[in-house]
């Protein structure tokens, strides 16, 4: 960003792709005005109008999914496979609010013994004007993830996308205008971080919705608390992925591999700490190198590409530093560290000094760390020695072991016998410094609702 422009770059061959003029207060001031009167409309819409136009917005997603997906793979460097995925997720999002938000909206029915009372209900009503935040790594996705249920509850939508991918934003509002909503109802804003704080404060933004690193999330937070704003926050993660001496090594290997490499290893999600037991810790270490050694890297908009650039070559850089720091504290490299310019390859360490960057850091890339543990006590402790606690995997076919272990991992999911993920059709946050608040599911509607409860009596 310099003066009153944004430039995107490709991180692939770090060619400028467009300048975005930013907005001025004024012009700010003018859309959140406009989108505060769009909602007003909005929330007095039928259920079956909303719901129309989402399913409209799949198809549109679908329809276009070529150009979101080059707009995606040119401005953070996705694979172009992946990216294409990114898009029909998407439009699957769309098609689960589109069948169950009838459903997942129905009023909650209390049943309380009070003389005379006929009924009591609790309604999820719109909050009103909802300003998100979004990160580059998954820039339709993120976006669209939360705006679908806030709009279905009926708010409207500000997106403050992050610089990096303001092309995906703009396309993004296409999308929902070519879908057929209310043009002023959903709208990107092309601004400054500090422009962010003047709109979050804005009397007629109702609720911020944040996607990003714990520090920035935690400014945020902040000024919503001042204005007693409803907030949800889905921050960093350093989700262990856990293997007993009992699990299916090759599945948990390959697992592993995919899970660390999922966007060039640019997700919240991905495990990032292995904890391995010592019994079969030889074996998975020598089939996860040889799964990661299989990843392609180039070109992400070639077809055999796995792995692109990371988002900027300063990212690379850092995470070179990194591991090289881990290095000289004693750190063993199993699989080599390369960079080339923006790219970083697959690199798979063990013995990481818990004191380095490695191991405190929210890894950003294709880099792996992996510890043994002997014990059930000792791998919680492992498992929880960490400020975020957004998901975590668990593999063993012990399933009765697995569930009673669940309840001390401190993380807003676990999934056994899988690499974590996000679904749609489920909620989806954080614990500690990972955020709070959930999206997407049954309770990404209430999370983005007002709860009002009506009490009748006869």
């Amino acid at each position: 960003m310099k003066n009153d422009f944004i430039t995107t770059k490709n991180p692939f061959d770090n060619q400028i792709l467009q300048h975005y003029k930013l907005m001025d207060k004024s012009e700010l001031e003018n859309r959140v005005e406009k989108c505060f009167v769009a909602h007003k409309r909005w929330k007095k819409s039928s259920l079956d109008h909303r719901l129309s136009l989402v399913n409209n917005l799949g198809r549109v997603l679908l329809e276009n999914k070529n150009k979101y997906a080059k707009i995606i793979t040119s401005e953070m460097g996705k694979a172009f496979k992946e990216a294409l995925a990114e898009i029909e997720k998407c439009s699957f999002l769309c098609q689960t609010y589109y069948q169950n938000t009838k459903e997942w909206l129905t009023p909650e029915i209390i049943k309380v013994a009070i003389p005379d009372l006929y009924s009591c209900q609790v309604h999820a009503r719109a909050i009103g004007v909802v300003l998100s935040v979004m990160p580059w790594n998954f820039p339709f996705w993120q976006a669209i993830r939360f705006a679908v249920p806030s709009l279905m509850v009926g708010n409207g939508h500000l997106l403050r996308h992050a610089s990096a991918t303001t092309g995906s934003s703009l396309f993004i509002e296409e999308a929902f205008k070519l879908a057929g909503f209310p043009p002023e109802l959903f709208q990107s804003l092309i601004c400054s971080h500090f422009e962010v704080e003047n709109i979050l404060s804005n009397p007629k933004v109702a609720a911020f919705s944040f996607t990003g690193s714990s520090e920035v999330g935690e400014k945020l937070a902040a000024i919503a608390g001042r204005e007693l704003k409803k907030s949800i926050l889905e921050l960093g993660g350093s989700d262990p992925f856990i293997v007993f001496s009992d699990a299916d090594i090759d599945r948990a290997a390959n697992a592993a591999a995919v899970s660390r490499l999922i966007n060039a290893g640019q997700s919240c999600i991905s495990a990032k700490r292995f904890f391995i037991h010592e019994d079969v810790y030889p074996l998975f270490l020598s089939k996860m190198k040889n799964a990661l050694s299989k990843a392609v890297v180039g070109d992400p908009i070639e077809e055999a590409t796995t792995i692109g650039p990371l988002s900027s070559e300063s990212l690379a850089c850092k995470i070179e530093l990194w591991v090289k720091n881990a290095i000289a504290k004693g750190a063993q490299i199993h699989l080599d560290l390369k960079r080339e310019g923006a790219f970083l390859y697959p690199t798979l360490l063990d013995n990481v000094d818990p004191h380095s960057e490695l191991s405190c850091q929210e890894v950003f890339a294709p880099v792996a760390i992996l510890q043994s543990f002997k014990s059930t006590d000792e791998i919680i402790a492992l498992a929880n020695n960490t400020p975020w606690g957004l998901s975590a995997s668990l593999w063993t076919k012990d399933l009765i072991m697995a569930q009673n272990l669940v309840g001390e991992i401190e993380s807003g999911s676990v999934f056994i016998n899988a690499l974590s993920k996000s679904d749609p059709r489920i909620p989806f946050g954080g614990v500690k410094k990972s955020g709070w608040g959930r999206e997407m599911g049954r309770m990404g509607l209430w999370d983005m609702s007002n709860p009002q409860t009506l009490i009748i009596f006869s």
